[in-house]
């Protein structure tokens, strides 16, 4: 089974692994438009495995994400998951536009509500702009609407930023970009350790680095082959922050069954702490580029024991 963690103060039990429905399977044609029955399909079958978590948002897969969530949740597939998706903070011009484009978010699912609503991508400027127009007063009038279950925010800009935010509302989720080498870009770890301490438990997205992780510089794959239980940079990437205990779901987007599975395969073998790794390291800053710096390389060999 996928482990479950407890987003604080809530009652919603969650998979460590969420499903990001931000790179569905498409269909041969000019535009790709998604292939809602691979969507479906997908979906079901994550259900089935036991996922719980699923993630999605206005503008994804060309504004066809939600519609196929929506479609693929019908027939009482809805009651079994956490839904979440976002508002478009950048289509905010006055109040009004915030409940207006929830309910078109609502009605291209088929839902009545949303486990989690979020402030979509914020940066300083987005933040000030619709902070100043009243969208945690919004967040908390829907939550009393029955619209939403509970706010949350995605972010994308520096540390000094993610604290004024966190620090603004009593948030129940924010989700953020971290992986090996963004202990300290965007939010930071440090920033995830004082969410946890909030009670707001974090969404983790990008664990991969856009596919980066994947395709590690020879020297470090040499560590992790020297490594006496053998594991994919996959695995290890996924096992970084598993370990943190204020992680509450990592995301993955999938586009096939196939990745699907392999998602699945990996988290069902995480279980507690794992022995060794790399739950304190973080590893070539260059490593996209594909330039190892010694003293990295060894401060991994430490960490595994190799």
């Amino acid at each position: 089974m996928i482990s479950k963690r407890r987003f604080p103060g809530t009652d919603i039990e969650s998979t460590v692994f969420g499903m990001g429905c931000m790179r569905l399977p498409t269909l041969e044609g000019e535009n790709h438009p998604v292939n809602r029955q691979e969507t479906a399909r997908m979906i079901h079958s994550a259900v089935e495995r036991g996922v719980t978590y699923f993630d999605t948002a206005y503008g994804y897969c060309g504004g066809e994400s939600e519609i196929a969530v929506g479609e693929a949740l019908k027939g009482g597939w809805r009651e079994k998951i956490t839904l979440t998706t976002k508002l478009p903070v950048w289509k905010v011009e006055q109040y009004e536009d915030m409940e207006r484009l929830l309910d078109e978010q609502l009605h291209k699912l088929q839902v009545e509500y949303v486990d989690f609503y979020l402030l979509h991508a914020l940066n300083k400027g987005s933040w000030e702009k619709v902070r100043d127009l009243g969208a945690l007063r919004f967040l908390e009038d829907m939550r009393k609407k029955g619209k939403i279950r509970y706010p949350g925010f995605s972010f994308h800009d520096n540390f000094e930023t993610y604290m004024d935010i966190l620090n603004s509302f009593d948030w129940k989720l924010s989700q953020v970009q971290m992986n090996l080498l963004d202990e300290n870009n965007q939010a930071t770890m440090e920033g995830v350790r004082r969410a946890g301490e909030k009670g707001c438990g974090i969404v983790v997205m990008e664990p991969l680095r856009g596919g980066s992780l994947a395709r590690t510089p020879g020297d470090v794959q040499k560590v992790y082959d020297e490594y006496p239980v053998k594991r994919s940079p996959v695995e290890w990437a996924f096992r970084y922050l598993y370990d943190r205990s204020e992680v509450i779901t990592i995301l993955s987007g999938v586009s096939t069954m196939e990745q699907l599975d392999d998602n699945i395969r990996i988290f069902r073998d995480l279980h507690g702490p794992h022995e060794g790794g790399l739950h304190r390291v973080r590893i070539l800053p260059a490593l996209p580029q594909g330039r190892e710096d010694p003293r990295h390389i060894q401060t991994l060999r430490q960490r595994l024991h190799v």
